[in-house]
């Protein structure tokens, strides 16, 4: 196990990140988030602690998780 890897094993970061049912790294991937209603995004941000105002608008929200989520793009973690 690589540095890296044992790393991300110990802080409990796994990929995909899933929430529910859905792969939010291939959501991410193809530009999909927006297919979610604005309630799911709120969920899925409450649930990954990721800050929002009540009144964001369902872009800004795609935005924060899409900026979010861009650190994936920076590591390969071999399976």
């Amino acid at each position: 196990m690589t540095t890296v890897e044992s790393i991300v094993t110990e802080i409990g970061l796994t990929y995909p990140i899933v929430y529910d049912i859905y792969d939010l790294c291939d959501y991410v991937k193809k530009g999909k988030l927006n297919y979610f209603t604005v309630s799911m995004l709120t969920e899925i941000c409450t649930f990954f602690e990721l800050p929002f105002n009540s009144r964001d608008f369902k872009a800004v929200l795609v935005s924060k998780m899409n900026a979010s989520a861009q650190w994936k793009d920076n590591y390969t973690i071999k399976q």
